[in-house]
């Protein structure tokens, strides 16, 4: 219930069918312009709802609004028509179009299953909130709401049951009107919808570099990859076009928060991933746009170590095994690229590794990992604008050695000499 003239105090109350004390109420708090309702209804049979001023001094206009989940979510008397079914993948478009309005949307979920939804404003200046609900009535099981003035809300929660559950989006004081957009993503489902335009997400294998686009507000794209536990995990998102900034999270087999995050810092066109894998199964990454807000194409480079480090379907093939006193050469030939080669190596043997640009102008680096996952153990980069980068120490472990290098930003591109020693 939202006042929208007058200085009353909106006041709910919702009383049982066949008489009894109110079963829920709500109210405004510190001069608030609404009051919400959301509890379980204790039976079945007519309800009823009495709205007041709760004083029962002043006087006003007010707008009304009520879901019933489990239920229908849209009115035939209802000009917007928002909510409905949505499905995994998909982006929808909706308004809140006059205060107090509330929008629902289902989707089938199953019991630990991960669910991504973003709400971002696109006209407006509403506050966007988002509640979760599961089957069968019950609390909100996650919620998200706006921030410090922010133009979205999300959602990042494990699924309790399988069913239909409910999404609804709002205003958070239930005064303020707009439109949006909404992406629902299912983890361990379907990543992309029929209905939607881009059709960005899918599989995507070690070596690969794919060329994608967040297309709309509130836009997630996901990728799947076969993974083994304690495989290291190399993935560089990079923007190619708008003002976005890029951000991803990798999601374990069978639901479970992020257990790898990265995200642009000082405006970068750019975000990484280096961390090694918990769990064997299919792993899954979500990336978008920090805030949701913004558009643009980007570019996305996955590398396991450990696995192959060369996908078919790339045309430089570069990396593979190198051996001592070879110099090799490569490219950079995308924005996010990454090549990696592998070579033997003995506990306590020296190493040197030296990375010489030949054109374009990005900054050479080159980390160097152990056998059977963990931490880079020794790196170099480029410093000053110059053109090389150097990697000089001592290996701590026998076995394959895998070395990555890329532009150290991830953003330019141009052609490279390797030289790899061993002592």
């Amino acid at each position: 219930m939202t006042r929208t003239s007058g200085s009353f105090c909106p006041t709910i109350q919702l009383y049982p069918p066949g008489g009894g004390d109110v079963a829920c109420s709500g109210g405004c708090y510190f001069g608030s312009a609404s009051a919400e309702v959301d509890c379980n209804l204790t039976t079945s049979g007519s309800w009823t709802i009495v709205v007041k001023d709760d004083d029962s001094v002043e006087t006003g206009d007010y707008k009304l609004t009520f879901l019933l989940l489990g239920g229908p979510l849209t009115a035939p008397s209802d000009p917007d028509h928002d909510g409905g079914a949505v499905s995994s993948g998909q982006t929808t478009g909706g308004m809140i179009d006059t205060p107090s309005d509330m929008d629902g949307f289902t989707f089938q979920g199953s019991a630990n299953q991960r669910v991504r939804i973003v709400m971002t404003r696109t006209s407006g200046s509403f506050c966007p909130t988002i509640q979760l609900y599961p089957p069968g009535g019950g609390d909100a099981a996650c919620s998200g709401g706006c921030y410090f003035g922010s133009a979205s809300a999300e959602i990042d929660c494990n699924l309790t049951m399988s069913g239909s559950w409910t999404i609804v989006v709002k205003d958070d004081d239930g005064v303020e009107t707009g439109d949006y957009k909404l992406t629902l993503l299912l983890l361990g489902g379907p990543l992309t919808a029929p209905s939607d335009p881009d059709q960005d997400g899918g599989a995507i294998s070690s070596g690969q570099t794919t060329k994608r686009v967040i297309d709309v507000p509130s836009d997630m794209d996901g990728f799947t990859f076969q993974g083994s536990a304690n495989q290291r995990v190399r993935i560089v998102m990079t923007r190619t076009s708008g003002s976005f900034c890029p951000t991803m999270q990798i999601y374990p087999p069978g639901g479970g928060d992020a257990a790898c995050t990265g995200g642009c810092y000082f405006g970068s066109a750019s975000a990484e991933v280096d961390c090694n894998l918990t769990t064997s199964g299919s792993w899954a990454i979500m990336v978008k746009d920090d805030d949701g807000v913004e558009t643009g194409d980007y570019r996305l480079t996955l590398l396991l170590l450990g696995g192959p480090l060369t996908a078919p379907s790339e045309p430089d093939q570069d990396g593979g095994a190198i051996s001592s006193g070879r110099t090799t050469n490569g490219m950079i030939d995308v924005p996010s690229d990454m090549d990696g080669f592998t070579f033997q190596g003995s506990a306590n043997q020296r190493v040197r590794i030296v990375m010489a640009r030949t054109s374009g102008d990005f900054c050479p680096t080159i980390q160097l990992y152990p056998p059977g996952g963990g931490d880079a153990a020794c790196s170099g980069g480029c410093y000053f604008g110059s053109a090389s980068a150097e990697l000089d120490c001592n290996l701590t472990t026998s076995g394959s050695w895998t070395i990555v290098v890329k532009d150290d930003d991830g953003v330019e591109t141009g052609d490279y000499n390797l030289s790899f020693e061993e002592f």
